[in-house]
């Protein structure tokens, strides 16, 4: 007999919030598709975009001017999903599955390249290594800064 594999298998997951249990099929994955099936789009995009926050020279939504930066450029974001320390104090528990504390921290944006039209893929072999070294730089800053435990880099 084949053991149990939750990623192949037919089985239900007990749900403890609502007390149900939640059948999950993850064979049906595997069934054909006959649908239709879209090509993808040509899109050119522009070099620079005049309407864009990103572009050099261009204001960002939060009123600051990008700088006419001609290679990979980061800058804190102007709308950071943490905010920095000092912050609030933890509130006392109120509901044993409600619970919520506060957390500090930063969020940097990187731009890759100064034309708009290029993506991490569509840059040469040394515009990736500026790009991964920002990323670094980034790394080290972040991870450096007290009461910061973890630093993601994401995409």
């Amino acid at each position: 007999m084949e053991d149990f594999d939750p990623i192949l298998h037919p089985h239900r997951r007990y749900n403890p919030l609502s007390s149900e249990y939640v059948l999950v099929s993850p064979h049906r994955n595997k069934r054909p598709w006959n649908g239709q099936v879209e090509p993808p789009q040509a899109v050119k995009l522009l070099d620079y975009d005049p309407n864009c926050y990103l572009c050099p020279g261009n204001a960002r939504s939060g009123g600051q001017v990008n700088s006419n930066y001609t290679h990979t450029m980061s800058f804190e974001n102007d709308f950071p999903a943490l905010l920095s320390s000092p912050g609030p104090a933890t509130p006392p528990g109120t509901h044993l599955l409600l619970q919520a504390s506060p957390v500090q921290g930063g969020c940097d944006v990187v731009i890759f390249n100064p034309r708009h039209d290029l993506s991490l893929p569509l840059l040469s072999p040394q515009d990736i290594q500026a790009v991964i070294r920002e990323w670094v730089r980034i790394y080290t800053k972040r991870g450096s800064e007290q009461g910061i435990k973890y630093v993601q880099i994401f995409e």
